[in-house]
């Protein structure tokens, strides 16, 4: 099995700078500390890292980092109303940063020699990195962040961008930033490249609402920033090119140049020609500049590869993660999600629809707890819950009992069911009511939806039906599917006795016009047309959001994320070890 970890040779000796072997040894000093700062104004990390025994840092150096950091919480908290300070672990991950731009701005060489001190070291107990290359001055000009989905890291790489643009400043030798550029030049640009343009608008509204300046490369190529609020310009990887398009919506890798600072947020898809492609437009566009990454999955895309490619890959990573803060540490910590894995290809059709039933039981029941406790739990932040519901397909695209099917078609129909077959629906919640659902934990025995119901289970199911359809759903009726005009791609879902342009759900797809005959073709359902109502799945994180249920495909692993996420259901996703999973679970 593939162990990253201990090839995280750049990480480790990070860790070994503050005293500690590993993360958990470093966690278990700072996670019981405050976060934020003390009266001194440095934090209250500080005081317990200063202590440590091992400590391989002067003092006075340490101190001089903590105050940067806390300098840049304070200018966050000043931008960003929501946020609070930062966590433990996203103040070691800036704390690294500081550490490695101030080594590498004093002398280029004396940091590449510790480096390598510190892997013979290693080398002496771990044989696995017999074959890991020295450390060399010139090529130390490239970072990445390993983390978790859900764990800050949009916010780490604003300040990232901070950090570097301070080094090139006021470092002894600017050059090991940018080399070959004289003194007081900066970088051509400061670039984010993402894998969509969902993703690209998430994260310029997120830069602006941090304080910096962000618009689309495309439409503004030559704009400029100022020292005190830096331009970040976003384009999508395959807007990158060598030669100009037919279309005119690329950018010529030559025209943009190789003195940049580059971002890349989730930059390794696949692992065949194309990843290679985009990974080379990378490593263009920083050759004379700076590179830092970020991403959830960086294990599974170098478990995903070849044999003699994954080599290449623990040795290029293992020298460019700074930071490990993984999903196994996120989960850890009690982030992330906690699931169930039900094998249902061999089961009978019906078992289908009697696990969404136990799955909208167990999102009411939260959702009951909520609004019973809503005054009690807003000073800890706690959302709206929302249940999203993804397919791995959204056209038919699987064969079942010798039939083709959409993921997503067997939700809209398990909807219709439960709408216009009242008696089935509460013979089915009374079974889950009772314990009886049919589905059993494998080691327990026990039914794997009573434990996630307790405020329900003594209540008449046909009282639990209509709660759900007063609560969850607000109306009476059959089911009408709405296409909206105005939202590309969407689909509204409502009850016929609801009034005029209110809507529970919606359905977000690549393409809705193929699916709409599936729709008609399988379930007989004719899709009808809004005209009026923009798009409902920008209004899911909006205070009052009438949306409960979200319905879609696999556009939702890139970009999309929503502090509302309560409960999921995953059909026919992640069926092997890989970063589809790895990237929802931080939702």
């Amino acid at each position: 099995m593939l162990r990253l970890e201990s090839y995280l040779v750049l990480n480790r000796y990070l860790h070994h700078l503050l005293g500690g072997d590993d993360l958990e040894a470093l966690k278990a000093l700072l996670r019981p500390m405050p976060e934020g700062p003390e009266g001194s104004g440095q934090s209250y990390f500080l005081a317990r890292l200063a202590t440590q025994p091992q400590l391989r840092l002067p003092r006075e150096d340490l101190e001089r980092y903590d105050r940067r950091v806390m300098a840049y919480e304070a200018e966050l908290r000043r931008a960003r109303r929501d946020f609070k300070g930062f966590r433990y672990f996203q103040y070691l991950a800036l704390l690294y940063t500081e550490i490695y731009l101030d080594r590498l701005t004093a002398d280029p060489r004396a940091f590449a020699a510790d480096l390598n001190r510190f892997l013979d070291r290693l080398r002496e107990s771990d044989r696995d990195l017999a074959d890991f290359t020295a450390f060399e001055p010139g090529e130390l000009r490239r970072l990445a962040f390993f983390m978790a989905t859900g764990s800050g890291k949009t916010l780490l790489m604003h300040v990232n961008i901070r950090q570097v643009l301070h080094y090139l400043e006021h470092g002894r030798h600017p050059e090991a930033l940018l080399p070959g550029r004289p003194p007081g030049r900066g970088f051509d640009n400061i670039l984010l490249i993402t894998p969509n343009e969902g993703l690209s608008a998430q994260h310029i509204a997120e830069l602006r609402a941090s304080g910096l300046g962000a618009e689309l490369f495309i439409e503004n190529p030559n704009a400029r920033g100022s020292p005190l609020v830096p331009l970040v310009k976003v384009i999508e990887i395959h807007k990158l090119a060598d030669e100009p398009s037919r279309d005119g919506v690329s950018v010529v890798l030559e025209a943009i140049g190789q003195s940049n600072l580059v971002l890349v947020d989730e930059g390794h898809k696949g692992t065949g020609s194309l990843a290679q492609t985009w990974k080379n437009r990378q490593k263009y566009l920083s050759e004379s500049g700076f590179l830092l990454e970020y991403s959830a999955t960086f294990a599974q895309a170098i478990g995903a590869a070849s044999s003699k490619a994954q080599a290449a890959l623990l040795r290029e990573y293992g020298r460019a993660i700074l930071f490990d803060y993984s999903y196994a540490h996120f989960y850890g910590d009690g982030y992330g999600k906690d699931f169930v894995v039900l094998n249902l290809q061999s089961a009978r059709p019906d078992q289908a629809h009697e696990l969404l039933v136990g799955g909208l039981l167990t999102f009411f029941h939260q959702l009951h707890v909520y609004e019973a406790a809503e005054p009690a739990l807003r000073p800890y932040n706690l959302e709206r819950p929302l249940w999203v519901l993804l397919g791995s397909s959204v056209n038919a695209l699987y064969t079942q009992d010798r039939e083709r099917r959409s993921d997503v078609a067997e939700v809209v129909a398990f909807l219709r069911r439960f709408f216009e077959d009242p008696a089935w629906a509460v013979r089915a919640i009374d079974r889950v009511l009772r314990g009886q659902s049919g589905f059993q934990d494998r080691e327990t025995g026990e039914d794997l939806f009573a434990p996630h119901i307790p405020r329900l289970r003594e209540q008449p199911a046909a009282a639990v039906y209509d709660a759900i359809r007063r609560t969850i759903f607000r109306g009476s009726g059959g089911l009408e599917v709405w296409r909206l005009k105005r939202a590309d791609g969407e689909l509204g879902l409502r009850l016929s006795a609801m009034p005029e342009g209110q809507y529970f759900g919606v359905i977000n797809i690549g393409d809705a016009p193929a699916f709409e005959k599936y729709l008609a073709a399988h379930l007989g359902l004719s899709v009808k047309e809004d005209s009026f109502t923009p798009s409902l799945f920008a209004q899911v994180d909006l205070p009052g959001s009438p949306i409960h249920i979200l319905i879609g495909a696999r556009k939702f692993i890139e970009g999309w994320s929503s502090w509302r996420v309560s409960s999921m259901g995953l059909l026919n996703v992640g069926k092997g070890e890989g970063s589809q999973i790895i990237q929802l679970f931080g939702r």
